[in-house]
């Protein structure tokens, strides 16, 4: 019985996830810890514990592109939307410079951001859609 409440609840997290964005595709895993790559319009959906998490925008890139000189490298900005266990969505900031904050601990999970992709070139043009963020969680011990 209990497992099945917590398949249904899974499944309910699953649809109230997917119906805030009808593009947002899902990955899902229960790993204790993992690098994963989420897209604009990509979620993460962890079980045991219970946890969505996803791109809500990049409010910045400032790094250096490709081919131009610069007298530093620049800073990305991601801002992520996290649900824990069907409670009110936490919105957090993580920058791809240590300075500014690469990582964050929330209800007992750590999120840190590996990398911001594409990377600026002066050569291209990416759209906001084609970029990607690559992060590092870990749930601790509660």
């Amino acid at each position: 019985m209990k497992a099945k409440l917590h398949i249904l609840y899974v499944l309910m997290l699953f649809v109230s996830l997917v119906s805030c964005n009808s593009n947002v595709n899902v990955e899902a895993s229960a790993k204790p810890s993992d690098t994963i790559t989420i897209g604009v319009n990509d979620g993460f959906l962890h079980k045991d514990p219970d946890f969505t998490l996803q791109v809500d925008s990049i409010l910045n890139d400032s790094r250096c592109p490709y081919g131009a000189e610069c007298i530093w490298a620049g800073n990305a900005e991601v801002r992520m939307k996290l649900v824990v266990e069907n409670s009110n969505p936490i919105l957090f900031k993580l920058n791809t410079l240590q300075t500014f904050g690469q990582e964050v601990q929330l209800n007992g999970i750590k999120f840190k951001l590996i990398d911001l992709f594409p990377h600026p070139d002066i050569h291209t043009k990416f759209s906001y859609q084609s970029y990607r963020v690559k992060i590092y969680y870990s749930t601790l011990v509660r």
